[in-house]
C-alpha cells in the first residue's frame, strides 16, 4: 500500500513539473513576451523615431523644434533711408565708374559717411544720378557736390548751390544735412517723404518720377551685391 501510495505522489510530481513547463514556455514566447520586453526596456529608449528636446533624430528625420524656422520680424521698408550701408565701398566704386563720374574712387567715402550718419549710402548714389548724373551734368560738374544742395551762409556758392573744396566733403554735407535736418528734425524717413521737400514741384522738379528713379536704382544696386 505504501509502494502504491508514493507511486502515486510520484506520478502528480512529475505531472506538475510537465504542466509547469508548458506554462513557462507559453510565457516566454508567446504574446505575454513582448509585454515583458516592454517592462525591461531602459529608461530613455524611444519607440517611435521622434526624439525628445536635446536628442538626435536618425538620419533623414528631424523633432518638431529641429524644423521649426527661427522667429523673424516683418521686413524693413526697403525704401527708409536710415539704415546700414547695403552697398559695398567696392560696389559703388563700380557704379561710379559706369556713369563716368568724377567721384570714382569715393566708395568708401560713401560708405563711411553711411555709418558715421547712419543713412544707406545706397540713397545717397541715388539721388547723386538723379541730380546729376553721378556729377557728369550740371552744376555738380563744378561744385563737387552730390546733392545740389542750395546755397546758405557758410558755404562757398557756385550759381546759387553749395560748393566744397573735394568730393568728401560735398558727400559728406549730403549725409548731414540728410539726417539731422530730414531726420532727426524733420521725422521724414522714406524716400517718398523726403524727396518733395528736398525738391519740390514750385522749383520745377517732378517728386513722383524723382522717387521711383531712386526707389528703382536702389533695388537695382542691392541686387547687384552679392557680398554685402
Amino acid at each position: 500500500m505504501k509502494a502504491l501510495h508514493w507511486k502515486r505522489e510520484h506520478s502528480s510530481l512529475v505531472l506538475g513539473v510537465l504542466i509547469a513547463g508548458v506554462l513557462l514556455g507559453v510565457w516566454q514566447a508567446g504574446p505575454l513576451a513582448a509585454a515583458r520586453q516592454v517592462a525591461r526596456a531602459p529608461a530613455g529608449l524611444h519607440l517611435s523615431r521622434y526624439q525628445a528636446a536635446g536628442g538626435l533624430a536618425p538620419a533623414g528625420q528631424a523633432g518638431p523644434a529641429a524644423l521649426a524656422p527661427p522667429a523673424a520680424g516683418p521686413p524693413a521698408d526697403p525704401t527708409r533711408v536710415v539704415g546700414p550701408p547695403t552697398l559695398s565701398a567696392a560696389l559703388i566704386d563700380d557704379i561710379l565708374a559706369e556713369y563716368g563720374s568724377p567721384a570714382q574712387g569715393q566708395g568708401a567715402t560713401f560708405y563711411q559717411m553711411g555709418l558715421k550718419y547712419g543713412i544707406d549710402p545706397a540713397f545717397a548714389l541715388g539721388f547723386y544720378v538723379y541730380e546729376s548724373h553721378c556729377g557728369t551734368q550740371g552744376v555738380a560738374r563744378f561744385t563737387r557736390g552730390i546733392g545740389n544742395i542750395r546755397w546758405t551762409p557758410g558755404f562757398a556758392s557756385y550759381a546759387g548751390y553749395r560748393a566744397y573744396p573735394t568730393y568728401a566733403a560735398g558727400i559728406e554735407d549730403w549725409f548731414k544735412l540728410i539726417r539731422e535736418l530730414y531726420v532727426d528734425s524733420w521725422g521724414l524717413h522714406t524716400v517718398a517723404e523726403i524727396v518733395p521737400r528736398y525738391a519740390p514741384p514750385a522749383d520745377n522738379n517732378d517728386p513722383p518720377t524723382y522717387v521711383a528713379t531712386v526707389e528703382s536704382l536702389v533695388a537695382a544696386w542691392r541686387a547687384r551685391c552679392t557680398a554685402c
